[in-house]
């Protein structure tokens, strides 16, 4: 573009601007492309044709724009001097006539395809076609921002006038115009108070009347736009207008209340809004009726529709709001938003209806002329997804472009046809109410469905069977028909036990007679309260064989729960078991109650029950979530029992060789498919028990080993079983998968279709319609539905009022026919609101379902969520209402709302928020209270305080105003410790919950799994994540007996191998003596070795910053004493062994001085010396006075009676009894774990530890070993310490880095230390000593004790592998070396030299990590601990990382002075850190690629002998 070429630059109207939005947000789209062609009979002069456009573009200034907006704060239009448009030439003449029409529909296409390049030309183009001699079509494609439909007209007008002055030889002079600039300033200029007034009025609470799109969404399917066109007939055009001109109503006045009437139809709502188009040209500025750009005007337009009051009132509603709304049109629909936006309205549209009713053609033809124009057609399209654009010229012509993504031809279809008959049958409006008006549209509805392109259905319901419905039959005869035909067959198979048909029919007869004998009979509930059983199978049957009812009550329900059930079915009858027989004692039930357990297989009754027993009686009353509170009990009769049986087994027609697998709860109808319905097919049965039903992987693992074909669940449990691999192997032989109770998701089907080669099926049906009533299998390339209906059930999909929404219109979805049940038990009132007359089949009822839904284009039943408050959860029924009122019953409650939340990759869940004091406490006792009223599924996982409930403008509750629950989930705080993770399985475990849960950041190690919002499912993906992250296996309800992070932890470093196979430690009998531990005897028997040394003294420091009461502190101490028995434990030889005596009492004083700084270095350098292990306490205590307010207190215990994990407990322990308070009792002593230990060495898991450890150590080279400065010395341990820093910078990194690898900052920072003695001794077979706490029982944790482990850690830091794959290695053998962590190194050692007598350490470095010092503010008191060296060293080089909170702070390097120099270790530590800066920034290195500064060789070492140091 050039400069000089440039008239003008403008800015974009209101209207523009819009346009440009949805461009650059949709860009690619067909949005705003119009293209109009015009077919032209005649002959055609080129070089006028083009000229005339030439002249018209000069004439134009919006045929000269272009746009710019990149680099810009406001986009603009630049308005060009000279523009001469593109026109381009095609000749299909000569080409046969069906060749040369498919020939311009390809250049239609492809000139849509091309669009506009908005920045880089004039949106504007010519293209003239030539068809056929004298035949042409003129395709003129635009871009709506420049000019509008009215403007079109004008166009046309000049463009023929200027050609037909051209072929006329006369020089064509067109009238000057207005320019853009004059009109953007008068808008600029005007006053808008009272159109903003208006608008904000008549838009007042409006609401979304959206039209549900048909084709459910697909993110990546093409956004393109189609056209439906309907033209009406020249009759009902002449009547249309005709009633129009005697009733002085506009012809666009009738249509808008045409599609007012379809979009209440089809969006549910009587307050409907759409978008319309208006001139925008009623405006005082002079010439704006002439001139060419876009001035149209979107606006809302609104419609209350009232069906009671009559048609000619709505009538006159419209076409006042008409009239109004051409008065206030030029009000920018930007503004219209922006005030509805502030006012808290959503008054967004996504239709648009514009009533065209401007002539195209404003001129004369050219009469006996060469050209005449013989038919034109326009395609546009906007962002909207539905555009209605009507005709009114000749003849009334209706046309809608939609986006396929969102809507189907079919569809569109059915909405052109019901619009065509409100219009055709708007004048019946003048006599007849709009009630009126809808009835007559029902039977146009109904016949429509019935056309030959849909698969027919009764009414929207079954397909008509011929199979009749046996009401003489009842199921007790029909199982005894089955049981006289394969009495010995197998029919149930419970754990280890067969149960033949014979054996079930004789104990429900035994059962039944015993019922009838007390006085069971016909409509009678009787109270089902047994654990999962063939019993309770048993006595369903019985009680059905006794012509009763049966009320199953699931003994895991809460208290309060079963008692409301037990309350509300007054049944005088009960069947329990011996462990229900227990539980029902808390419950004052005056029952007859019968204890199915004893009775007795000896005398089994082998003849049939007679009953008098009807069709019309009961069968089973199944009690659901009621909106009161309290649950609501349906009511399904014998008939619906036998209907439903029967219908469903001709839907799937199973063969009897199939196996069944009895999954679900007898209190979910959907057992009757897998007990019920299999018995009388002969199908055989395995029931999963208890434990089985909760445990995916058991689960998988019966259906394995019983082959079962066919499974039944919800779609949430299918979820849990394919996420586990070994799972989906083991379903391989299933043939059939049922799945209900809840939606599903497309996305489940994709991934079941991949990994299992089943039959998929989807099911839908409430209980109050027995079970089941619609069934669809799944066939490519079908997307997820509810498919059709079984025998004998009607399905309707029906608005408020009753009537039938049109096809792939949603409503409610209603069911009728033979499987709807009695109503619910003693709830009258309910039963009368739900179950209805049958409008379709008189003298039959039929149930509204309150569920949404709508017919598909195929005939198939879409399911599209609740109407109301009621929910499902892992495919139970929820009443919102029910949880809130029992919310509402916990003390100091003010309000609350529970809603569902689901969040990206999680399921859906209850989110509760209270307001009032309740609120503010902790949510474990609002979650208390709720587990003792509701069942687990029914308690929120969240309870969040706010200080009021929002509400929106029509004071309903504000759902997007509610705080996300993710973020408040539990922090640690002062009373709940951060989790701090110690080991490679405790962090893993830590990611595990984070990612079950949701969560990010830190975790408090006491806070309640479900005070985080975990609920049983997520327990059991956790399951399955630690399954297949550690390996480790263990159920649901270990989950909920261990719910903290800190108890699951404790837990799972007890598993060997992936099971909890270690006994238990227990308190030990007392006893004169006991035997030491192999550490202790390791220990001791390295101390008599030793020449007065104190390598193994433990030291520590606390400084103390405050007034010290030093008496507090002696008396602390005394009490750590008697609480810790390790504490009072002396050594000695008795009969020739060494053992351990517990003392009861032993005296004990706490050293006290006075010291200037001088005289407390003399006080740390005398302190630590060497103990006599005959002589308890095996520690002493002294503390320091330096002035009133600063103090030392130095500790100093042997390593043979604790550990550092059992230091830093003590430490802990003594500040909690010097502020006065109370330690938990300790449940196990030290002494319990070395009998414990010696009485491990005699089991299988043990020799299994022997055997992993032994392979480790097998075969592995010489121990690395670091180049000295010295020769090495076999007597001197003398050691000294080095301190380097991390940078923060690169702890930030390496804390990334591990939660990136789901594994732990220590397991990196050791892989590191391979690398580097990789580096120093060029060995790719490297062990390395790993202290293992040892403490894999929970009670372990506080027990003071020698229980820390080195053990060998072997791994191949081979040249060429990366950093990401040996890290990979070592969290692996890390985990392996947890799970065998129980087994003594001393062990080991004497293992290894009895093979091989000359063999060398395993090890001489050392790596572990502890947290860093703390500071803790005590009684007024600040303490800060420290280690305190004292110049030993055990190994060569012992490399501790010191962390806050997992963040490595500095490095602590213990080392053998007598080998190493200052310098060289600095050196190591310097090399060190530049090996973690190289892999922080590329994990993906391998070993041969990462440098070290002045790169080490190894050097050969002399040795005087070998020694291993324990």
């Amino acid at each position: 573009m050039k400069r000089e070429n440039v008239e003008n630059i403008v800015a974009l109207s209101p209207n523009q601007e819009g346009i440009l939005f949805h461009c650059i947000h949709e860009q690619g789209s067909p949005n705003y492309f119009e293209q109009l062609n015009i077919s032209l009979t005649g002959s055609i002069r080129i070089a006028d044709f083009q000229e005339a456009w030439n002249i018209v573009v000069r004439a134009n200034e919006s045929l000269r724009s272009q746009f710019r907006w990149s680099g810009l704060r406001q986009p603009v239009q630049i308005i060009l001097k000279n523009s001469i448009p593109e026109i381009r030439m095609d000749m299909l003449a000569g080409k046969e006539p069906l060749d040369a029409r498919e020939e311009f529909k390809r250049i239609m296409a492809e000139d849509m395809e091309r669009g506009f390049r908005l920045q880089e030309e004039v949106p504007f183009r010519i293209r003239l076609v030539q068809v056929e001699a004298n035949q042409y079509q003129m395709l003129i494609s635009s871009h709506h921002i420049l000019f509008d439909g009215w403007s079109t007209g004008i166009l046309l007008k000049e463009f023929w006038y200027a050609y037909h002055k051209l072929r006329q030889g006369q020089e064509p002079v067109l009238p000057s115009k207005r320019k853009k600039l004059d009109y953007l300033k008068f808008i600029h200029n005007l006053n808008f108070v009272e159109e903003s007034t208006y608008w904000s009025k008549v838009l007042a609470h409006a609401g979304h009347a959206s039209i549900t799109p048909s084709v459910k969404s697909k993110p990546k399917s093409k956004k393109e736009m189609l056209q439906e066109t309907h033209v009406m007939s020249p009759e009902q055009t002449l009547r249309l207008k005709r009633f129009a001109m005697e009733n002085q109503i506009t012809i666009a006045g009738l249509c808008y209340t045409a599609w007012a009437l379809v979009l209440q139809m089809y969006t549910g709502r009587r307050d409907v809004l759409f978008g319309t188009t208006l001139s925008g040209r009623n405006i005082p500025f002079e010439g704006i009726t002439d001139m060419v750009g876009l001035f149209v005007q979107t606006v809302p337009f609104r419609v209350k529709l009232n069906h009671a009051a009559a048609g000619s009132q709505l009538l006159g509603q419209v076409q006042q709001s008409l009239l109004d709304c051409e008065r206030y049109s030029y009000y920018p629909l930007t503004s219209i938003m922006k005030e509805m936006d502030g006012n808290g309205q959503n008054g967004e549209f996504d239709t648009l209806f514009v009533v065209q009713n401007y002539p195209l053609f404003q001129f004369e033809a050219l009469g006996g002329e060469e050209l005449a124009i013989s038919s034109h057609s326009m395609r546009e399209h906007s962002h909207y997804p539905i555009t209605v654009g009507i005709q009114t010229f000749a003849d009334i012509r209706i046309s809608v472009s939609y986006r396929t993504d969102q809507f189907e031809s079919q569809f569109i279809q059915g909405l052109i046809a019901d619009f065509a008959f409100f219009l055709n049958h708007v004048h019946d409006l003048k006599e007849r109410t709009v009630n009126r008006l809808l009835d007559l549209h029902q039977a146009e509805v109904r016949l429509r469905q019935r056309r030959p392109d849909v698969p027919h259905t009764d009414d929207q319901g079954s397909e008509s069977g011929n199979g009749s419905w046996p009401s003489d039959q009842l199921y007790p005869a029909l199982f005894e028909n089955r049981v006289s035909q394969s009495p010995d067959h197998v029919a149930v198979i419970f754990g280890e036990d067969n149960w033949t048909y014979s054996r079930i029919n004789n104990r429900a007869n035994q059962l039944a007679l015993k019922l009838q004998e007390i006085g069971v009979g016909p409509e009678m509930p009787v109270n089902l309260f047994m654990e999962r059983s063939v019993d309770l199978l048993v006595s369903v049957l019985a009680i059905l064989k006794a012509g009763a009812a049966f009320v199953p009550i699931d003994p895991e329900l809460p208290a309060d729960r079963i008692m409301d059930i037990l309350e509300d079915t007054r049944s005088p009858f009960i069947l329990v078991d011996h462990r229900t027989r227990e539980l029902l004692n808390q419950f004052s039930s005056e029952s007859n109650i019968v204890n199915v357990s004893e009775l007795n297989e000896e005398h089994l009754t082998y003849e049939n029950v007679k009953a008098a027993r009807s069709a019309r009686d009961l069968a089973y009353v199944l009690y659901t979530s009621g909106t009161s509170g309290k649950p609501k009990g349906v009511m399904i009769e014998n008939r619906n029992l036998v209907h439903f049986i029967q219908s469903f087994d001709r839907k799937l027609q199973w063969s009897e060789s199939k196996v069944m697998l009895g999954l679900s709860t007898f209190s979910f109808d959907i057992f009757i498919v897998e007990m019920l319905l299999p018995l009388l097919k002969g199908i055989k049965i395995v029931m999963a028990d208890a434990i089985q039903q909760k445990d995916p992987i058991r689960l998988c693992e019966l259906i394995e080993r019983s082959g079962i074909h066919i499974i039944q669940l919800t779609p949430t449990r299918l979820k849990t079983l394919l996420s586990h691999s070994g799972n989906v192997k083991r379903l391989q032989g299933v043939t059939d998968v049922l799945l209900g109770g809840e939606a599903l998701p497309e996305q489940l089907v994709r991934s079941l279709r991949e990994k299992l080669p089943a039959d998929i099926y989807n099911l839908y049906g409430p209980t109050e319609t027995t079970v089941w009533s619609t069934v669809y299998r799944f066939d490519e390339p079908n997307t997820i539905c509810i498919g059709t209906a079984i025998e004998d059930v009607n399905i309707y999909v029906m608005d408020e009022a009753g009537r039938i929404k049109p096809c792939g219109v949603p409503g409610e979805i209603c069911i009728g026919g033979k499987g709807v049940g009695r109503g619910y038990w003693n709830n009258p009132e309910l039963t009368r609101e739900r179950f209805v007359p049958d409008p379709f089949a008189p003298g039959t009822w039929m149930y509204r379902t309150g569920d949404l839904g709508r017919w598909t284009s195929e005939g198939q039943l879409d399911f599209l969520g609740r109407m109301d408050r009621q929910v499902k959860i892992r495919g139970y029924r929820i009443e919102l209402a029910d949880v809130e009122s029992h919310l509402l019953s916990a003390p100091s409650v003010a309000a609350a709302a529970v809603i569902v939340r689901e969040q990206e990759g999680t399921e859906p869940y209850l989110c509760a928020y209270v307001v009032g004091e309740a609120g503010k406490s902790s949510s474990t006792q609002l979650r208390e209270h709720m587990q003792s009223k509701l069942p687990d599924y029914m308690v929120p996982s969240y309870f969040i305080p706010v200080e009021k409930l929002p509400q929106n403008q029509n004071g309903k509750l504000d759902i997007k105003a509610l705080p996300l629950p993710v973020q408040e989930a539990a922090q640690p705080g002062k009373d709940s410790p951060i989790f701090a993770p110690r080991s490679e399985l405790e962090h893993i475990l830590l990611h595990l919950w984070q990612e079950t849960l949701s969560l990010q950041g830190n975790i408090s190690s006491n806070t309640h799994f479900m005070d985080l919002g975990g609920h049983s499912l997520q327990a059991m993906y956790l399951v399955m994540g630690i399954q297949k992250e550690l390996g480790i296996e263990i159920t649901v309800q270990e989950i909920f007996r261990y719910p903290t992070l800190g108890e699951l932890a404790a837990l799972l470093a007890a598993a060997v191998d992936g099971k909890f196979r270690l006994p238990a430690i227990v308190p030990a009998a007392e006893a004169q003596d006991y035997p030491l531990s192999s550490a202790q005897l390791a220990m001791y028997i390295s101390t008599q070795w030793e020449d007065e040394l104190t390598s193994y003294n433990l030291p520590f420091r606390i400084e103390m910053k405050g007034p010290v009461d030093h008496h507090r502190v002696e008396e602390a101490f005394r009490t750590l004493l008697q609480r810790h028995e390790s504490l009072r434990t002396s050594f000695h030889t008795v009969g020739g062994e060494i053992r351990q005596i517990v003392h009861r009492q032993i005296p004990f004083e706490l050293e006290y001085a006075e010291v200037d700084a001088e005289g407390l270095e003399r006080q740390l350098t005398g302190f630590i010396h060497p103990f006599d292990l005959q002589q308890a306490p095996l520690f002493r205590v002294k503390l320091l006075r330096l002035d009133e307010s600063s103090y030392v207190l130095l500790g100093d215990l042997h390593h043979i009676i604790t550990d550092n994990h059992s230091v830093r407990q003590l430490m802990q322990e003594f500040i909690t009894l010097y502020q006065q308070q109370i330690c938990a009792p300790v449940q196990l002593q030290y002494k319990d774990y070395a009998l414990w230990e010696s009485a491990v060495r005699k089991t299988a898991v043990y020799a299994e530890a022997e055997q992993y450890w032994l392979s480790v150590v097998h075969d592995a080279q010489a121990p690395a070993v670091l180049p000295s400065d010295v020769t090495r010395s076999l007597h001197s341990k003398g050691g000294s310490q080095l301190a380097w820093p991390f940078r923060a910078e690169l702890a930030d990194k390496l804390v990334s880095l591990a939660r990136q690898h789901k594994t732990s900052i220590f397991t990196v920072l050791l892989t590191a230390h391979y690398i580097l003695m990789h580096k120093y001794t060029a060995q790719e077979d490297v062990t390395v000593g790993i202290p293992l706490s040892g403490r894999w029982q929970p009670d372990m944790d506080a027990v003071s004790g020698m229980f820390v482990n080195t053990m060998p850690l072997r791994n191949a830091p081979v040249a060429d592998i990366s950093f990401s794959r040996l890290l990979s290695q070592v969290r692996q053998s890390m985990l392996r070396a947890m799970q065998y962590q129980f087994y003594p190194l001393a062990d080991l050692v004497k293992k290894q030299r009895q093979a091989s007598p000359g063999m060398q350490p395993f090890f001489r470095t050392v790596f572990t990590m502890l947290s860093n010092e703390e500071s803790l503010d005590v009684a007024g008191v600040e303490m800060i601990m420290n280690p305190l060296h004292h110049g030993q060293s055990k190994f060569d080089l012992t490399v501790t990382v010191l962390a806050t909170d997992q963040v490595p702070v500095k490095l602590m390097i213990e080392y053998a002075h007598h080998l190493f120099a200052a310098d060289s270790v600095h050196k190591w530590a310097e090399r060190y850190m530049h090996v973690l800066e190289q892999v922080a920034a590329q994990p993906e290195l391998v070993l041969s690629e990462i440098k070290v500064h002045e790169e080490p060789g190894p050097v050969p070492e002399r040795y005087e002998e070998v020694d291993f140091q324990f």
